[in-house]
C-alpha cells in the first residue's frame, strides 16, 4: 500500500520549487517546522523517484541550518536512499555530508557508501569479496551511475567487468555531461560507453566553450577510424570498393573517417561473422545518417567535426536527404541557420541537388528552401506581427555576415524545376516556389487590399530580395494573376504541416487531366495576362505599386465581368456540380 504523507508531499513540492525560486527554503522551512511540531510522519516510500529526504537533499546545498532540518525530518521517520545521489548535481555531495554527519538516517549498501565516499579500498573489497557485483542495481540506481564524478571508481568498475551497454533511463555519460564531469566522461568513453552523434548535439547546450563537445568528437573519430582498420583487415578490396562506391567517397583513407557508411561496415562485418567491440557499433544500423544530418546548432561544432575527418558534407542518408535538406527543415530564418547552411555550402554541399521526391521533377534544395521560407512567413502573418520582418527591411548588403545574404542567394537562383503549370513558364524558380506557397497558405485570395491584411508586406519582403529584372517581374505578375483567378496549380507544393519538409508533385496524368479541364479558362487567363503585362510595361512603375493599383483594378474588373452565366459555364467546364 502506498503511503504518501503531507510531509512527504512538502518535500516533493520543495524540490520542485527550489528549481525556480532560490529562496524557496525560507518559505518551506516554516511549513516543515509546522508539520514536525504537529506530529506529522514522513513516509519511507520511494514512489515518484525517491523518498522525501532524497528530494530534500537534491533541492539545495546543505548548510548547518538545513542539516538540522533534515535531522528533524529524519526523526519523523524519513530516510535517505541511494536514489538521493541522482536527484540533482548537488545531491551526491549532500549525501556524502549526511554520511559524515548523520549516518544513521542513511539506508544504503556498503558498496554504495564506498562509491559515494570515493574509497578505492572499500570498493575493491566489496567487489573482490563477492558481496557486490559491478553490474549491481540498487533500487533503480546502477553502481556505474553512482560512480559518475569519481573517475577512479569508473575505472575500478570497468576493470571488474561492468556492462557499459546496459540501457538506463539516464545514461552515465549523459549524467557526466550534464554535471560537466569531463574526467568522468573520458573514463566512461575509455571503458567503452556507447557514443552517438546525438550526444554531440546534447553537449552543445552546455555552453562550456566546446570542451565536452571536443571530447566527444575526438572519441567518435577514434572509434570510426578503428572500425575502418578492422574493415580493411577483414574484408577484400572488392568489398571495400563496393562500400566506397555506395558512399561516393574514399572512406578508407587515413585522413578520412567512416561516417554515413559506418552502419554498412558494421553489417558487412557481422555478415562475415566478425565480432567487433560493441562501442564501435552504430546505434541504428538500419538508418544511414552522417553526423551532419544531426540537428547541430553551432558552427564551432561543425568545424571540429570537419577537422577530425568527418567529410560526408553532401551525402544522402537512407531517406535520400542531404544534410543541407535536413538543416533547412529543422531551422528558421532569423537565427544562426543561415550560417550553418552557408558553412555546408562552403565545404562542398550543393544547393542545386535534386530532391529525393517527385519522379524527376527537377526540384532542388533551393526550391525546398524557398517553400520553407514561405512557411515561416505564413506563420508570421497568421500568428504574429511582421516586426521580425521589418528589422530586415534595410538596404541589401553584399556582406556574408548579413543574415539575408543567403536568402537573397536563394531567391535569385535561376534554377528551374520541371513543373508543368500555367502559373509559370518553363518551370518554377525558388522565388516562384516561395511566392506560390505563400499564396496557397493565405486566405482570402484577394490579398492586395485591406487595412489589416499583412500579406502584401510578406510578398514585398520576398520580391525585394529577388532580382529586379523585367522578366522576373512579369513572372510574378503571371503567378499572382493565375492565383487570383483561382486556377488549379499543378506544380510542386509543400504540406501545410510545418514539420513536413517534403515537396509534393502531381503525376503527369493528373496534370494533363486538370489542364484539359481548364483549357478554356487558361486561354482567358493568357489573354488577361497579355493586357496586364502591356499595362505594366507602359506604366513602368515598381512591381508592388503595380500589383496594389492597376493590377488589382484590372483583375477585379475581369472577374466582375464574368457574370452569373459565365460562372456557371466555367463550373461546367471544370466538371463541378
Amino acid at each position: 500500500m502506498l503511503i504518501f504523507t503531507l510531509t512527504q508531499a512538502a518535500c516533493f513540492a520543495f524540490s520542485c520549487s527550489s528549481q525556480w525560486h532560490p529562496d524557496a527554503y525560507v518559505h518551506f522551512a516554516r511549513l516543515f517546522a509546522f508539520l514536525i511540531n504537529s506530529g506529522a510522519a514522513l513516509s519511507t516510500s520511494t514512489s515518484l523517484g525517491g523518498t522525501g529526504l532524497d528530494k530534500f537533499i537534491g533541492a539545495v546545498e546543505l548548510n548547518a541550518e538545513k542539516s538540522r532540518m533534515l535531522t528533524r525530518l529524519a526523526h519523523r521517520g524519513g530516510i535517505v536512499t541511494v536514489r538521493g545521489a541522482l536527484q540533482s548535481p548537488i545531491s551526491k555531495a549532500n549525501l556524502l555530508q549526511v554520511l559524515v554527519e548523520n549516518e544513521e538516517v542513511v539506508d544504503i549498501p556498503d558498496v554504495a557508501k564506498a562509491i559515494i565516499q570515493e574509497s578505492e579500498h572499500d570498493l575493491n573489497v566489496e567487489l573482490l569479496s563477492g558481496r557486490a557485483s559491478p553490474n549491481d542495481i540498487i533500487g533503480n540506481t546502477a553502481l556505474i551511475q553512482l560512480a559518475v564524478g569519481w573517475p577512479r571508481g569508473i575505472e575500478i568498475l570497468a576493470d571488474a567487468g561492468v556492462d557499459m551497454h546496459r540501457r538506463y533511463p539516464l545514461s552515465p555519460l549523459y549524467m557526466a555531461m550534464r554535471e560537466r564531469n569531463y574526467q568522468s566522461s573520458k573514463a566512461l568513453l575509455e571503458a567503452g560507453h556507447p557514443l552517438k552523434p546525438d550526444d554531440i548535439c546534447a553537449a552543445e547546450t552546455l555552453n562550456d566553450g566546446n570542451k565536452m563537445t571536443k571530447i566527444l568528437i575526438e572519441e567518435l573519430s577514434k572509434r570510426r577510424k578503428r572500425l575502418a582498420i578492422i574493415a580493411q583487415a577483414s574484408m577484400s578490396q572488392i568489398d571495400l570498393a563496393r562500400i566506397e562506391v555506395i558512399a561516393s567517397a574514399s572512406v578508407f583513407l587515413p585522413s578520412s573517417v567512416p561516417d554515413i557508411v559506418a552502419s554498412r561496415i558494421c553489417l558487412a562485418l557481422k555478415e562475415r561473422g566478425i565480432n567487433i567491440d560493441p562501442s564501435l557499433e552504430v546505434a541504428e544500423p538500419s538508418i544511414s545518417k552522417s553526423v551532419y544530418h544531426q540537428p547541430l546548432r553551432k558552427i564551432d561544432t561543425l568545424d571540429l567535426l570537419f577537422e577530425h575527418g568527418f567529410e560526408d558534407i553532401d551525402t544522402r542518408d537512407s531517406s535520400g536527404k542531404t544534410p543541407l535538406m535536413t538543416m533547412i527543415s529543422s531551422s528558421g530564418i532569423y537565427e544562426s541557420s543561415h550560417k550553418r547552411r552557408r558553412w555546408l555550402i562552403s565545404k562542398g554541399a550543393d544547393p542545386t541537388r535534386s530532391l529525393p521526391w517527385g519522379n524527376n521533377s527537377g526540384g532542388t534544395v533551393l526550391h525546398l528552401l524557398g517553400t520553407c521560407l514561405a512557411s515561416m512567413l505564413a506563420r508570421e502573418i497568421t500568428h504574429t506581427s511582421l516586426s521580425e520582418l521589418r528589422q530586415f527591411q534595410a538596404p541589401d548588403s553584399d556582406s556574408e555576415e548579413d543574415p539575408l545574404f543567403d536568402l537573397r542567394y536563394t531567391l535569385r537562383a535561376p534554377c528551374r524545376d520541371n513543373c508543368l503549370c500555367a502559373c509559370s513558364m518553363d518551370g518554377c524558380t525558388p522565388l516562384l516556389a516561395a511566392l506560390r506557397h505563400l499564396l496557397l497558405r493565405y486566405t482570402p485570395r484577394f490579398y492586395m487590399k485591406g487595412g489589416v491584411n499583412r500579406l502584401p508586406g510578406a510578398i514585398n519582403f520576398l520580391i525585394s530580395r529577388a532580382e529586379k529584372s523585367v522578366d522576373i517581374q512579369i513572372s510574378i505578375i503571371r503567378l499572382v494573376t493565375f492565383d487570383a483567378l483561382d486556377l488549379t496549380h499543378t506544380c510542386c507544393r509543400k504540406s501545410d504541416t510545418f514539420a513536413d519538409d517534403r515537396l509534393q508533385y502531381m503525376d503527369k496524368a493528373e496534370v494533363d487531366e486538370i489542364r484539359d479541364e481548364e483549357s478554356l479558362l487558361i486561354k482567358e487567363f493568357e489573354s488577361l495576362l497579355d493586357d496586364l503585362v502591356a499595362e505594366f510595361r507602359r506604366l513602368g512603375v515598381p512591381i508592388m505599386e503595380f500589383l496594389q493599383g492597376p493590377w488589382y483594378r484590372m483583375v477585379l474588373g475581369h472577374i466582375n465581368r464574368l457574370g452569373i452565366y459565365d460562372q456557371i459555364h466555367m463550373s461546367e467546364v471544370r466538371g463541378l456540380d
